[in-house]
């Protein structure tokens, strides 16, 4: 099966948040698709203008799922509709290893190549070491009434981006077509010159702010080794059990 990525790739424009996609569209194994206004991802909400609050809240979200660290959302807070606002569910961390890799980067001793590797890291680790916070996003997602959901981080790429790809193991995606859904945020990627100095290796910016189908293979490595696969680990890491499974498949797909 070929992804459809003309069909995946469609973003909803906003003025402050340049990847905020729908999950709609994705082809699971048995020929279905994952269904349209239910499930969302974006990247930095805090910069919503007054334009964007008007089309969020005709979105209709109920769950908004924030990864970023207490100190992010402190620093950042996001904006969100003021009538019927979403509930707002914080499961934010910093991946471990981050601090001490963008220091590096920031003293030049970690250039392109090493962020690449480093990357690979990072995202084994949020698989493993932070793989409760996605449990619990699954419990949230599952309560009555948490439909549609949206799930975020800085960039939408890293912490939301694995996020995004269990959600749609969960659902029987391929992942070929989970790793196409993923790279789309390659296209859509937000500056980070919040993190680094202005004079930092050019291609080790790059490497930070891509998103690479070796970066989730670093996270889908880690699943194959630890569990043999996503079933075991929907199971056991995360919690989720078959009845859940099909709940979610029937709220979630077409």
């Amino acid at each position: 099966m070929t992804p459809d990525s003309d069909r995946l790739a469609e973003r909803i424009a906003f003025e402050g948040a340049i990847n905020f996609r729908d999950f709609g569209g994705v082809p699971t194994r048995d020929g279905g698709r994952v269904a349209r206004g239910r499930l969302y991802r974006s990247d930095a909400l805090w910069q919503f203008t007054d334009a964007d609050l008007q089309r969020f809240g005709a979105l209709g979200i109920r769950t908004v799922c924030d990864f970023r660290a207490d100190h992010e959302r402190e620093r950042w807070p996001n904006r969100l509709p003021a009538v019927s606002p979403p509930r707002n569910l914080g499961l934010g961390f910093t991946p471990q290893g981050t601090q001490e890799a963008w220091a590096a980067v920031n003293r030049g001793e970690l250039l392109a190549e090493g962020v690449r590797a480093y990357m690979r890291e990072h995202y084994r680790a949020i698989a493993t070491v932070h793989a409760d916070f996605y449990a619990r996003m699954f419990q949230a997602m599952l309560e009555p009434d948490a439909l549609p959901f949206l799930v975020h981080c800085a960039s939408g790429k890293d912490r939301t981006g694995f996020a995004a790809a269990i959600i749609l193991l969960s659902l029987g995606v391929p992942r070929e077509a989970v790793i196409a859904d993923y790279v789309i945020s390659d296209r859509n990627r937000r500056e980070l010159w919040h993190l680094f100095h202005r004079d930092v290796d050019p291609g080790a910016y790059d490497a930070v702010g891509a998103a690479a189908p070796e970066y989730l293979g670093g996270a889908l490595d880690a699943i194959d080794s630890g569990w043999g696969g996503e079933d075991r680990y929907l199971r056991e890491a995360l919690g989720l059990t078959d009845a859940d499974r099909r709940r979610l498949a029937e709220l979630l797909l077409e």
